[in-house]
């Protein structure tokens, strides 16, 4: 995978499967990502990675749409 440092990616479905691995992916390549799923036990895999965000919601909310796009700007600010 090509070098993500810098970037920053909002993941839904994080929790497992194919969110998860994308998440798991674009970390490794050095992007900051914050990993979404509405399953808050399910992405305790987080907390070993820290370069994932966990958050908790649901995609067809737009205040919860509106809090994981903070939440990525805060961590662009962060990082640059």
């Amino acid at each position: 995978m090509s070098n993500h440092e810098g970037h920053v990616a909002i993941v839904t479905g994080a929790a497992s499967g194919i969110g998860r691995a994308t998440a798991e992916l674009l970390a490794a390549a050095g992007a900051s990502v914050v990993a979404v799923d509405l399953d808050e036990s399910k992405l305790s895999w987080t907390e070993s990675h820290d370069r994932v965000l966990a958050r908790v919601g649901d995609v067809a909310s737009a205040d919860d749409n509106a809090s994981w796009v903070e939440a990525a700007q805060r961590c662009r600010r962060t990082i640059g």
